[in-house]
């Protein structure tokens, strides 16, 4: 890690490297996901959809007496729902396994950089490329400096 740190008028740098692999790529990814009100809304309709599907599926099933299947169905709806957020967090894991495994490879360690300058946030990784944040900071009267 290299670190310039200056007072008053004069900027400061600062230069971050890590490793990190696809696990700690997927666990980013999930944790992101699960913070976004889109990525819920999914997981709420697909729950309600499975559990209204399960529970059509029963009810026609045991269209002769419809009350029992009705009340059958209710209760295979409530299990299917139980059953959905370990089902859907097992196969969307999967799912981004497969495409980690697809963009990088067999290769499991990255190297990252990460640099603070005054006109923004730089990042090298994986392509050895330097990108910018394209943003510059905002003037700010207190900058606290770990």
């Amino acid at each position: 890690m290299r670190r310039r740190v200056s007072w008053g008028a004069l900027t400061f740098d600062m230069h971050v490297q890590f490793e990190f692999t696809q696990d700690d790529l997927i666990d980013a990814s999930k944790r992101q996901a699960a913070r976004l009100k889109a990525v819920r809304s999914f997981q709420w309709t697909g729950m309600l959809a499975t559990s209204f599907l399960t529970w059509l599926l029963v009810f026609v099933f045991l269209y002769r007496t419809p009350v029992q299947g009705a009340i059958v169905g209710l209760l295979a709806a409530a299990i299917s729902a139980a059953l959905f957020p370990g089902s859907n967090r097992r196969t969307v894991e999967k799912r981004m396994r497969k495409v980690a495994r697809e963009i990088f490879g067999d290769a499991n360690s990255f190297l990252c950089e990460v640099e603070l300058r005054p006109d923004g946030v730089w990042v090298r990784s994986m392509t050895g490329r330097l990108y910018s944040s394209g943003r510059a900071w905002k003037k700010s009267r207190k900058r606290q400096i770990p």
